[in-house]
């Protein structure tokens, strides 16, 4: 688990369980998302000051020129992201405006246009994440 989606009651039970004599390290980044439960945990220990906190700043996962990244940062700071994509780009935007528009493009881009850009097999290595599951159901083409 990410340690950003620790709630109270799963930290509470966590701390519970350590004996005093051991050290707990987290390892989380408050930029993902939070948890599900009450609480900001992670976010909350770290403005407390109270602990040793060593932020890493470099990235790892995409390019450092990734416009994941460019956004992510962009959206952090309160600004609006860059919603331009091209061939070249690894960020997407599209505005729909019906659940089965959002559903027909999702197809499209899982199972034609990512696996030819990125040679990638569309029901191993691509993975559509949503905050929630609701609409007209689910469908494989």
């Amino acid at each position: 688990m990410q340690c950003s989606m620790l709630d109270v009651m799963l930290m509470y039970n966590l701390l519970k369980a350590l004996p005093e004599e051991m050290t707990l390290i987290l390892v989380g980044d408050t930029d993902q998302l939070p948890s599900v439960g009450a609480g900001n945990v992670l976010k909350d220990i770290i403005s407390s000051e109270c602990i040793p906190v060593v932020r890493l700043t470099r990235i790892f996962r995409q390019a450092q020129g990734s416009r994941i990244i460019m956004n992510a940062h962009r959206i952090n700071k309160g600004e609006m992201p860059d919603l331009r994509g091209g061939c070249a780009s690894d960020f997407f935007f599209a505005a729909k405006e019906t659940n089965e528009e959002v559903v027909d493009l999702l197809v499209k881009y899982c199972t034609k246009n990512l696996p030819s850009y990125y040679h990638a097999d569309a029901f191993s290595d691509i993975q559509v994440l949503t905050p929630m599951q609701r609409g007209t159901g689910s469908r494989a083409s």
